[in-house]
């Protein structure tokens, strides 16, 4: 577990709801666990109003 991830969210309550609003682009790797759990659905392109594209990388390996 990450030892500052209370104090993240201490730092940054602030801005809990707070839009993400300049030009951004999703990448994301093919074992993301991220992707799991933040589907790039339209509930996260209300939050990421300026949302350019999503990018999913894979190794290329088998």
């Amino acid at each position: 577990m990450y030892r500052n991830l209370d104090r993240n969210g201490e730092l940054t309550a602030a801005w809990q709801d707070a839009p993400i609003t300049p030009p951004s682009l999703y990448i994301s790797g093919e074992n993301d666990a991220v992707r799991t759990f933040y589907a790039m659905d339209d509930a996260v392109r209300a939050v990421v109003q300026n949302l350019r594209g999503v990018i999913d990388l894979t190794s290329g390996r088998r």
